[in-house]
C-alpha cells in the first residue's frame, strides 16, 4: 500500500533534488535565473547555465548585461554552442572577453596529434546569432585559446577593444557572415597564436580602430579571408594599422600562406 507514496517520493526528489529546489536542466539562461533586462547583473545567471552542462546555452530575446568574463572550460562542461537567436544582445561590462573558450588541445590539425579527450568533450565550440556590446574600456567579444574547430557564425560585436582575440593555440578555425564594427582594437586578432587552417568567410570588418585582421608574432598558416568587405580600420590617432596587418617581427616561425580573395579593402 505505500507504493504510491514512493513512487510520488522518487518523482518529486527527481525533479527537485535533494535541495527541494527544482532542477533545472535546460540552457535557457533565463531558467537559470537571468533577467535580461538591460539593467540587471546576469553574470552569476549565465555562469549557471555553462555549468549545467546542457550543450546549448540560450539566450532567448533581451539584453543581458554581465560584469565579468563567462569562461567555458571545455573539457569540464562538454560539447558548447551559444545561440542568441538573432534576438539577444549581451552588454560587457567588465574588462575582458565577454565569453573565453578554454580548450586543452595541444597538438596540430594532423589527426595523430589529437588527443581522446579533445574529440570526446571539447571538439567544434560554437557562437551563432549573438550579439555582443561592449560597455567598458577593455570589454571584448570572443576569446577563445587551444580549441579545435572553433565556429563562430552571425556574431555582432560593436563599441568593444577587441571582437575576436584568437591566443596562444587553436585548429580549423571558421569565421563566418559576421558584423565585426566600430571596436577601439581589432576585429578578428591572432595574438601571438599558433593556428593553422582559419576561414573569414563573408564577413563585415570595418571601423576597428587597432586593424581589421591582425596577425601578430606567433606561427599562423593557411589563412583563408574571402567575399568580405573590410574597410576604414584605421586610427588618425593611434599607430599606424591595416585592414589586413601581418607582422611577424619578433616571430620565430611567422605568417604564411595567406590567400585574400573576392574582398574589397578601403580606406585603410
Amino acid at each position: 500500500m505505500s507504493r504510491p507514496v514512493l513512487g510520488s517520493a522518487v518523482v518529486f526528489a527527481a525533479f527537485f533534488g535533494l535541495s527541494g529546489t527544482p532542477a533545472v536542466s535546460t540552457g535557457d539562461v533565463i531558467a537559470h535565473g537571468a533577467k535580461g533586462d538591460s539593467t540587471t547583473d546576469d553574470t552569476d545567471a549565465v555562469r549557471k547555465a555553462f555549468a549545467s552542462k546542457v550543450g546549448v546555452v540560450r539566450f532567448p530575446r533581451g539584453i543581458y548585461r554581465i560584469t565579468k568574463t563567462i569562461e567555458i572550460r571545455l573539457d569540464e562542461v562538454g560539447f558548447t554552442a551559444i545561440d542568441g537567436g538573432g534576438v539577444a544582445r549581451i552588454v560587457m561590462a567588465g574588462p575582458g572577453p565577454a565569453f573565453r573558450f578554454i580548450g586543452t588541445h595541444d597538438g596540430t590539425a594532423a589527426p595523430r596529434t589529437i588527443k581522446p579527450n579533445v574529440w570526446a568533450n571539447q571538439r567544434t565550440p560554437t557562437v551563432d546569432n549573438l550579439e555582443i556590446i561592449g560597455d567598458h574600456p577593455e570589454a571584448c567579444g570572443v576569446e577563445a585559446t587551444r580549441t579545435m574547430q572553433l565556429t563562430i557564425s552571425r556574431l555582432s560585436v560593436r563599441n568593444c577593444l577587441h571582437a575576436i582575440h584568437l591566443t596562444h593555440r587553436n585548429r580549423n578555425v571558421l569565421i563566418d557572415a559576421c558584423h565585426l564594427y566600430h571596436n577601439r582594437g581589432i576585429g578578428i586578432y591572432y595574438d601571438d597564436v599558433s593556428l593553422h587552417q582559419s576561414n573569414i568567410v563573408g564577413c563585415h570588418i570595418s571601423y576597428n580602430a587597432g586593424g581589421g585582421i591582425v596577425c601578430r608574432k606567433g606561427d599562423v598558416r593557411n589563412v583563408h579571408i574571402t567575399g568580405c568587405d573590410i574597410e576604414d580600420n584605421v586610427s588618425e590617432s593611434g599607430p599606424p594599422t591595416a585592414n589586413v596587418l601581418i607582422d611577424g617581427r619578433d616571430s620565430l616561425h611567422g605568417t604564411g600562406e595567406v590567400a585574400i580573395t573576392g574582398c574589397t579593402l578601403q580606406h585603410g
